[in-house]
């Protein structure tokens, strides 16, 4: 029994080609970065940025002055008064 020999030939294994994500292929494109784990790091940064700018824009520009709600004419809501 320890006589028994396999052949394999004309066996060969292909992987398919791993797809890549269309933004991946864009920042590869414009040459700013060559690898795609560099490309992803580029989106990551990206991302994160926009998280940021996210919630400084309206910490920035008018989030701290509040307003009185008002009704559809513009006048104040009244607020019922609290016994």
């Amino acid at each position: 029994m320890a006589d028994i020999q396999f052949e394999e030939e004309g066996f060969e294994r292909q992987l398919s080609p791993v797809k890549k994500s269309f933004f991946t292929r864009l920042v590869l494109s414009t040459g700013i970065v060559s690898t795609d784990k560099d490309a992803q790091n580029v989106l990551a940064g990206f991302a994160v940025l926009m998280l940021v700018l996210a919630f400084l824009i309206p910490v920035l520009f008018g989030a701290s002055s509040a307003r009185a709600p008002q009704g559809v004419t513009g006048a104040p809501v009244p607020t019922p008064n609290p016994r």
